[in-house]
């Protein structure tokens, strides 16, 4: 029964209309459009439906329908985000997954853990666009928490902004995309996850943290 209701349910969402085949990622586009640049800690979830079945280690199964979080230099005060069900980024289709890299096949449209620290880009209209998590002590690791047809995110970026080589896909297509990302006049393209160091991030956090 489950894996009838699974092959509707990814059969509604293939047929849904989404604005390109890969989720397309100008990173100087997304910085302008970004109002808040943020360090949270994930308290709870609250989802939809069962969307998935309990596929350990990863848990990819349920729909994210609200989230609890507080301000890294803000814990007692503690506040809720909701998804957007029609996001104009992609589909919300699971709910959290070990952030763990060495546990993850999955390099895109996951959410943090519970009690996980991270950064959080919420654009203009109060959506996030991207979650940012630490691999080091140097290392931001950027990922989309959302899907799309084609089950791709493409990052194309400048300096500070590194390429990340973790996640799984064909060496061919990176190259063919940082072809198209230098005409376009960017230094890299990187396949669902961009790197920047603590530092360089945090100056960008600087002018793009609301006042609390």
């Amino acid at each position: 029964m489950k894996a009838i209701l699974l092959l509707i349910f990814l059969l509604t969402v293939y047929a849904a209309p989404v604005n390109a085949r890969y989720r397309m990622i100008y990173m100087d586009e997304l910085l302008e459009e970004t109002s808040e640049l943020a360090e949270i800690v994930i308290h709870s979830y609250t989802y939809t439906i069962d969307t998935l079945g309990d596929t350990s280690p990863l848990r990819m199964y349920k729909s994210v329908y609200c989230m609890q979080y507080s301000y890294s230099h803000q814990p007692d005060s503690i506040f809720k985000y909701i998804p957007q069900r029609n996001s104009k980024y992609g589909w919300v289709l699971f709910a959290h997954q070990d952030s763990i890299l060495s546990q993850s096949s999955l390099h895109q449209g996951f959410w943090p853990r519970v009690n996980d620290t991270v950064f959080v880009f919420f654009d203009f209209q109060g959506e996030i666009s991207l979650f940012g998590r630490e691999l080091t002590l140097n290392r931001i690791q950027l990922w989309s928490p959302y899907q799309n047809s084609s089950w791709t995110t493409l990052f194309y970026a400048c300096a500070p902004f590194e390429q990340d080589n973790s996640g799984n896909f064909n060496p061919g297509f990176l190259m063919g995309q940082k072809e198209k990302a230098k005409e376009k006049g960017y230094d890299l393209a990187s396949v669902f996850y961009l790197l920047i160091s603590r530092k360089d991030l945090d100056e960008i956090k600087s002018i793009r943290t609301k006042p609390k």
